[in-house]
């Protein structure tokens, strides 16, 4: 039985008439009735009752008739998703991200990606730069919105956006009331700062810019997830340095405050594997292109 044996049964059951539903199907009439009896021997069961008054459905084939034509439906809608999807309209994506990408620009991503393809469902998960690097090359997710350079050629990066990182000091730090900070003033400082595996670009340009300001920071507590550094910052355990989007966060208990030149800065990437070139992927980056060129145009604006 093939979906056309369907197609052919589902016009004359609808017509009611040989002559007319071989018109329809544009198609000469004896080889309709032809495939309409084949279908009937391979069923085993009469499809319909033939006088010379014209024809009607048995009650085998009135069954018949709505299996088929829930079938012929599900064709038809499988069909239309592969379509879509191969232009990128339709499925399920999966993105990494690291902590302080989700504060402004992730969300500004999402909107702007959902706002073209409602139909793709975007499945996000928070992970640290190597844990994003492992799972693409895994398979596990298409694209991760990390600050890591990958060390896999089967990964292929593009900068996004350079962000300058800021001072996050507790809230009645004796240094919260300036308006800018030279970062050797905290030279005496206990640090807060994401574990080195987690982020090792982040780690090295923090690491570097304290090394030219003439120290290097005594790191006490390490918190995995921007909110928890954040978190420990405001408990007075220790100053931190993060990428300046953390402002957006309205955290109680924690002062923001720009340093002064020069003013190290940390890379956003958008990562994923270059043998993927399916158009679900290819669409995310492209709307990840056009959250940046939005920010741009705002920041010219104000």
């Amino acid at each position: 039985m093939e979906l056309r044996h369907l197609r052919y049964f589902i016009a004359v059951a609808e017509e009611l008439h040989f002559t007319r539903a071989a018109k329809r199907l544009n198609i000469a009439q004896p080889p309709l009735s032809q495939q309409i009896r084949q279908l009937e021997r391979e069923l085993g069961v009469a499809l319909f009752e033939r006088s010379r008054h014209g024809v009607q459905l048995t009650d085998a084939g009135t069954v018949f008739f709505e299996h088929a034509r829930r079938v012929i439906a599900a064709e038809e809608e499988a069909r239309w998703a592969a379509q879509r999807a191969a232009l990128g309209d339709v499925g399920r994506l999966v993105v990494g991200f690291g902590g302080s990408a989700a504060i402004d620009f992730l969300s500004d991503v999402v909107a702007i990606h959902r706002s073209r393809y409602p139909r793709v469902q975007i499945e996000l998960h928070e992970l640290g730069s190597h844990t994003q690097i492992e799972r693409l090359l895994a398979r596990h997710i298409h694209v991760g919105l990390l600050r890591e350079r990958a060390p896999d050629d089967r990964i292929q990066e593009e900068v996004l956006r350079r962000e300058p990182l800021i001072a996050v000091l507790p809230e009645h730090h004796r240094l919260a009331s300036r308006a800018r900070i030279a970062l050797r003033e905290l030279a005496e400082e206990p640090f807060v700062l994401a574990p080195r595996a987690q982020s090792s670009s982040y780690t090295d340009v923090v690491l570097a810019a304290c090394e030219q300001a003439g120290f290097q920071p005594n790191v006490v507590q390490e918190g995995s997830e921007t909110l928890a550094v954040l978190g420990l910052v405001a408990a007075g355990i220790g100053v931190s340095l993060l990428a300046a989007g953390v402002q957006n966060v309205s955290a109680r208990g924690v002062a923001y405050r720009p340093l002064r030149r020069p003013v190290p800065s940390v890379e956003l990437a958008m990562a994923w594997r270059k043998d993927d070139a399916s158009r679900l992927v290819s669409a995310f980056l492209e709307s990840c292109r056009a959250a940046v060129a939005a920010a741009k145009r705002t920041s010219r604006e104000t």
